[in-house]
């Protein structure tokens, strides 16, 4: 089954020379044949839409951080539990850290006070390893 389209009427009024010129200019470059494959090709990527900032930083922020366990801690002000967590996972830039946190936070008193004489060994322990230690 062939199909033809109707073939359009030209108008018949008369052109200038100028207007001739523009329309030779551009039906001469005009051999581009609108198939799908082409028009695609030719068009790629310019209908696509770019993702903005804000919904780059929205989709991070909606994933759930897993905090460690003295992170939860701190988080909970269970300051003592927190600092007896740092000192099991035996990382002294974790421990320096949360201790400035505690000083920060105006709790390392509170942190230290009520301890068994065990926990006091392990903190005094930590103290005396990373004491000579300039970066602790």
């Amino acid at each position: 089954m062939i199909i033809k389209s109707k073939q359009l009427e030209e108008f018949t009024e008369e052109k200038d020379d100028e207007t001739k010129l523009i329309e030779s200019a551009f039906t001469q470059n005009m051999s581009f044949k609108s198939t799908a494959k082409n028009y695609k090709y030719f068009y790629r990527g310019q209908y696509n839409i770019m993702p903005d900032a804000d919904d780059i930083i929205q989709s991070m922020t909606n994933k759930k951080q897993k905090l460690q366990k003295y992170e939860s801690s701190m988080k909970n002000f269970q300051y003592k539990k927190s600092l007896n967590q740092a000192l099991d996972v035996q990382n002294p830039e974790v421990v320096c850290t949360l201790l400035e946190e505690l000083i920060q936070r105006d709790a390392l008193e509170l942190a230290v006070a009520n301890r068994s004489p065990e926990e006091l060994m392990s903190l005094v322990k930590f103290i005396e390893l990373k004491i000579s230690d300039y970066r602790y």
